[in-house]
């Protein structure tokens, strides 16, 4: 070997800027890469031994990433090579690896990698996602708790395909809902709430959503505003399919409707300001319970719109008048009556009222 042959590969493997290109990933797939794979029936191991490569490369951008903009990037390429095939066999495959190796990423300090980390994750719904979900709705991040429940929201109907898999995922639901407030508690109920019916795979959810609901009827006697506006907001999902599916729906109502009317009684101290989430509740539930229940009364209303009676006895009147006299011998009559509240043993999480940045 010449001297200058020995010089060349010395300056190849000791010149900093020749590590630093293998470092980066030079050979790492690409999208394209992705793309030209063949799936027709199933990914075999070679197109699994690229997604790994792909998926590994971007946790490593990620991982390494100095600015925001990159972070992001980096979210988006994993995203991106989920959809690289329109093909079931494709999505739950990529799903799984990425279940697998995205998680690493929640481990950081680092707020944002962990909330961009599980944005990738969520915005996957396939039943394989389910261990980084798990791993996930018990995180300390309130942000990253917010996606678990956002993708078991988005993969809620293959979750329930396999018995296993939906207990595990309506015990998680149901843990959420009794600790979360704000945006992960309105997801979780969303969740919940949008597969009613008869049918056995749902009958899971059915039971988390009433245990769920009463439990957090607490915080409408209590006047907690985050927990107000999701129940408000909730009760635009209430949508019975038949008359089994309606008498359920009413049993949720009531049960909100007596807590509300409660502590709007209760809070004699309270200036108006602080009772106006009460007010805006018990409207919109007498607006769903005369539509569901075909009724022309609206004594709730009617009572609120007196104006030369003062806040504390329209708060009084409704209690009495509206809840016991009218609204709850009418919801009798279809064998609806209101449950006592369960005891709460756990204090719940606070979370902010706006959903976490995306």
């Amino acid at each position: 070997m010449t001297r200058r042959t020995v010089a060349v590969l010395f300056m190849m493997f000791f010149t900093p800027g020749f590590w630093a290109g293998s470092a980066k990933g030079a050979d790492a797939p690409k999208l394209e890469d992705l793309k030209e794979l063949p799936v027709i029936n199933r990914v075999g191991l070679r197109a699994r031994g690229t997604i790994e490569k792909y998926v590994e490369h971007w946790v490593k951008e990620m991982t390494d990433a100095g600015k925001v903009p990159d972070i992001v990037k980096a979210r988006k390429a994993l995203t991106a090579g989920y959809g690289a095939h329109d093909s079931p066999q494709w999505w739950a495959a990529y799903a799984e690896i990425s279940a697998e190796k995205i998680p690493a990423l929640l481990g950081l300090s680092d707020r944002v990698r962990q909330i961009q980390a599980s944005m990738a994750i969520a915005l996957m719904p396939q039943y394989t996602i389910q261990p980084a979900l798990e791993q996930m709705a018990r995180h300390k991040n309130p942000a990253v708790r917010y996606w678990a429940a956002r993708g078991y929201r988005s993969s809620a109907r293959k979750m329930l395909l396999f018995p296993e898999r939906a207990k595990k995922m309506c015990a998680t639901l149901e843990r959420l809902g009794r600790k979360e407030s704000g945006p992960v508690l309105a997801v979780v109920l969303q969740t919940l709430i949008i597969y009613p019916g008869r049918a056995k795979a749902v009958t899971p959810l059915r039971a988390a959503l009433d245990k769920v609901w009463l439990a957090r009827c607490g915080g409408l006697r209590g006047g907690n505003a985050d927990i107000i506006e999701v129940y408000r907001k909730a009760i635009d999902f209430l949508v019975p399919l038949d008359k089994n599916n309606k008498k359920k729906i009413l049993q949720l109502l009531v049960d909100a409707l007596e807590a509300a009317s409660q502590g709007f009684d209760e809070a004699g101290s309270r200036k108006k300001s602080a009772r106006q989430p009460w007010i805006d509740l018990l409207s919109d539930l007498e607006r769903k319970l005369v539509k569901l229940t075909r009724t022309s009364k609206t004594p709730i209303q009617d009572i609120l719109a007196e104006a030369n009676k003062s806040i504390d006895e329209k708060a009084g009147e409704i209690r009495l008048k509206a809840v016991l006299e009218h609204w709850r011998p009418l919801l009798e009559k279809l064998d609806v009556k209101p449950q006592p509240l369960p005891k709460t043993k756990t204090k719940a999480n606070a979370t902010t009222t706006t959903p976490p940045a995306k």
